[in-house]
């Protein structure tokens, strides 16, 4: 009996020691620390120690052979002329291939603001904005902004990836996706950019500044958007917050810590990355005022009782409301201010069983402050993170200014978006490199028509691809 004890009590063991490995020091998902956020103090001595050598080792292992992969392309000085003239239209022979980008401002749209704010909400999905789910009340807060005269929002639009660091590549450097992981290339650390978009609100006479709700070593977050030109960075370790998990900080906690810290010195240019709308969850919604009953009449059969869907239910809730807060808080400080908000990916939470490609992947971009007005942007417009540059600098930069972008304007009237998987138009969405179209709808699917100048679109996605390539791995120059 107490041989059989002591084996019970060994293998018990075991088991235990190796989900506390694995969960980097904890027994449960919520309380671990996540190998790409390995950080939890201010020491780096210590978070250097936090991740286990055999984790280490792999992770080091799969990101090697992700950006091998990347890497491998095989592009000629000539084939990156060709993307040059299927880009622009122009035939022209450029020493770098930065020239390709360049672009000329129209002139100002609207009053030049004091301050921007653009907001990447954590899984902030278009889906609960839509009608067909506002008896869910989960995004009531920005649904008030946008019945407001001076916002406007673009519903045919895309995130640049399927993660939160993708998102967070396409709008810090303008480049589309395409597994190199920009964050991690050498030359991300050798140059700034001349697509990125601190640099060129810089230029424009912002101070530019990078919040994230979670940790400065996530993806080498701090490190990679100074180097891209960010003035300052700030993190959850630069305020008090007094509820979080592995990821970081609470919303709550990450708003009222910018509150504090921000100070009207001079304009500024701030992007904004959340983190509480993830999993596990952890947030005491009830406590911030949430109940079943707030998402009831939007459920029907067994999602009543679902327990773990209302939660996520809940934290999206939870978002809402305290961007919302945000927004309404910083705009009686500073007036004069510009509110962009998107999402960095989507797909994280559907109520629908078999959700809609516009339904399971699009995120908003709105607008809302001085100047902006329901008619700022053509009917058929349609984009992607990649257009949020270039859309800003047209509203506020004076004729002639010179830009670098890949995507253009939304002022301009873009009315194709795509990132990695997809493509979007004014009224269909479909899948690189198949034939699997569908109409902009939600619940029920419908066949959708491609665009009439479908090829072209395609051709440039890949032209913008190729350039992209060449500048991150090669430095820009062109060879004669």
């Amino acid at each position: 009996m107490g041989l059989i004890a002591f084996k019970l009590s060994l293998i018990t063991g075991i088991a235990a020691f190796m989900v506390f490995t694995r969960f980097g020091g904890s027994l449960t998902y919520a309380n671990s620390v996540h190998w790409e956020n390995a950080e939890v103090s201010k020491d780096p001595f210590l978070n250097e120690a936090i991740l286990d050598d055999i984790q280490a080792l792999y992770r080091a292992y799969a990101a090697h052979e992700a950006l091998k992969k990347a890497a491998s392309l095989n592009i000629s000085p000539e084939q990156v002329r060709k993307y040059g003239t299927q880009l622009t239209g122009k035939t022209i022979s450029p020493a770098n291939v930065d020239e390709y980008f360049r672009q000329e401002a129209q002139g100002a749209r609207i009053p030049k603001p004091s301050h921007i704010f653009l907001i990447i909400g954590e899984s902030y999905a278009q889906w609960p904005l839509l009608p067909e789910f506002s008896s869910l009340n989960i995004a009531s807060g920005m649904k008030s902004i946008l019945s407001k005269d001076n916002a406007v929002q673009v519903k045919p639009f895309l995130p640049t990836g399927a993660g939160t660091m993708a998102g967070i590549n396409g709008i810090v450097t303008g480049f589309p996706e395409e597994n190199l992981y920009p964050n991690y290339q050498p030359e991300s650390y050798i140059s700034v950019y001349a697509t990125g978009i601190a640099a060129q609100m810089k230029q424009l006479g912002y101070r530019t500044r990078f919040w994230y709700a979670g940790f400065s070593s996530w993806q080498q977050i701090e490190t990679f958007t100074r180097a891209q030109g960010f003035d300052e960075f700030y993190s959850c370790g630069d305020f008090p917050y007094a509820a979080g998990n592995a990821w970081g900080s609470e919303d709550k906690y990450f708003y009222e810590g910018i509150n504090t810290l921000f100070n009207d010195t001079q304009p500024s240019f701030n992007v904004l990355l959340t983190s509480a709308n993830h999993p596990p969850y952890t947030v005491d919604i009830e406590a911030e005022g949430f109940s079943e009953a707030i998402v009831s009449a939007g459920l029907s059969g067994s999602a009543k009782a679902d327990k773990e869907l209302i939660t996520k239910l809940g934290h999206f809730w939870y978002a809402d409301k305290y961007l919302v807060k945000f927004i309404a808080d910083m705009s009686q400080r500073f007036p004069q201010s510009l509110f962009v908000v998107t999402g960095d990916h989507a797909d994280r939470l559907n109520i629908t069983p078999n959700p809609t490609l516009f339904e399971r992947y699009a995120v908003p971009f709105i607008m809302y402050g001085p100047g902006i007005h329901k008619n700022m942007f053509d009917a058929q417009v349609a984009g992607s993170h990649l257009n949020i540059g270039p859309t800003l600098i047209e509203l506020i930069a004076p004729q002639g200014f010179v830009y670098h972008s890949m995507a253009k304007s939304l002022t301009a009237g873009d009315r194709f978006g795509f990132n990695l998987a997809f493509w979007i138009s004014d009224n269909a969405i479909g899948v690189i490199g198949t034939k699997t179209v569908e109409a902009l709808t939600v619940i029920d699917r419908q066949p959708g028509t491609m665009p009439n100048d479908f090829a072209g679109q395609i051709q440039a996605v890949t032209a913008m691809r190729g350039l992209a390539w060449w500048r991150m791995t090669t430095g820009g120059n062109i060879a004669n």
